[in-house]
This record gives C-alpha cells, structure tokens and sequence, in this order.
C-alpha cells in the first residue's frame, strides 16, 4: 500500500465513523426525548388524579426504568391512591 492509499483509507475511515457516531447521538436524543414526554405524560396524568405530587414520588417517578413506566401508565387508571402505585 502507498502512502496516498493509506491516507485515503485512514480519512475515509474516519468519515465512517464520524457518521456512526452522529448517527449513534442522533438517536439517544431521540431516545432521550421520548422518555422525557412520557414521564412529563404520566406526571400530568398523576397530578390530575391525586393533585400535587410530593418531591419524592416526582423524584420516583423520573428514575423509573421504562417498563416501570409503561405498567404505571396502566396501574394510575384504577389505583384508588397515589401510595398504591409505590410513588
């Protein structure tokens, strides 16, 4: 391999992987935005339920894996109290 070969290669290969990694941000932001909506959807939700959230339980709510979310997105529609759904 020449010189201008092995430069060629090194800067496209540094192309590809300028391109993956804002490819790979690009969608953790996405990512990182839809968690965001559907915690600030379900803190609404809860709010309009059982009226202001103490500290704790909004603290609770935004560490919730997204599973966790999901099954309380569900729970909030029948649980009677706020201490029901563990927040």
């Amino acid at each position: 391999m020449n010189r201008t070969s092995y430069i060629i290669g090194r800067e496209e290969g540094k192309q590809e992987g300028l391109e993956e990694g804002i490819e790979k941000g690009v969608e953790q932001g996405i990512e990182t935005g839809r968690r965001k909506g559907v915690v600030e959807f379900l803190e609404a939700q809860l709010v309009a339920k059982f009226g202001p959230l103490p500290a704790e339980s909004l603290d609770k709510l935004r560490q919730l894996p997204d599973a966790e979310l999901a099954r309380l997105g569900l729970a909030l529609l029948t649980a009677p109290a706020l201490a029901d759904l563990g927040l």
